[in-house]
């Protein structure tokens, strides 16, 4: 489980998050919805470890992973993440990327349902935004981690895809028992989640 206690950052004198309270069970999706400028990418930050709290404690299974003292490196958190800015390694082509996490001979199927292998020899600066976005993607999830956590993944994509996408996101984090935190401002994306919370203002509401 990853377990938030009262965390809160400051930038500042800005409060990008205040007092925020909640978990994300293993083999659980937990939602948070919320408009741009609410606090949800600075929440995800703190969690995957790329961000000190300001105050308050992140706990990952039985373990403290950040305080504003201590903070385990992110590569140590059995966490993947997609932002909304992908974050490839600009110098290894598509398939170099996904083959760092897992061998590509396995997963051919999904590399074809997502729409990429035929982008296996570019190299993130010759993809489009959406395309680097889908590479992130399947490369989190074949990640294997126990935790994914995604920033608004399907954001601009085009419906059909964004279906398709939404789909394998779904049944790919259910089959590996997967804890997920999902951010988004849409709504739709979030019917299969077991747990819906409202982001404003850098406060965490039950839905």
């Amino acid at each position: 489980m990853i377990e938030l206690k009262n965390v809160s950052k400051n930038y500042g004198r800005v409060q990008a998050l205040s007092d925020i309270t909640f978990n994300v069970p293993k083999g659980k999706t937990i939602c948070i919805l919320g408009p741009s400028g609410s606090g949800k990418t600075t929440l995800l930050r703190v969690i995957a470890g790329f961000e000190y709290p300001t105050s308050g404690q992140v706990i990952i299974g039985d373990d403290l992973a950040s305080s504003p003292e201590y903070l385990i490196e992110p590569h140590r958190r059995e966490i993947s993440a997609v932002f909304q800015t992908p974050a490839l390694w600009p110098n290894m082509t598509v398939a170099e990327n996904i083959d760092y996490v897992q061998p590509l001979s396995s997963p051919t199927e999904l590399l074809d349902q997502i729409g990429i292998t035929a982008l296996s020899d570019r190299y993130p600066n010759e993809l489009s935004g959406g395309e680097a976005r889908r590479v992130s993607i399947i490369r989190a999830l074949l990640a294997d981690k126990r935790y994914l956590l995604l920033d608004e993944p399907l954001v601009n994509m085009n419906p059909e895809l964004k279906e398709i996408i939404h789909q394998i996101i779904v049944e790919e984090t259910q089959r590996r028992g997967t804890g997920v935190l999902y951010i988004s401002h849409d709504a739709s994306e979030l019917e299969y989640a077991d747990k819906i919370y409202v982001m404003s203002e850098g406060k965490i509401a039950e839905k």
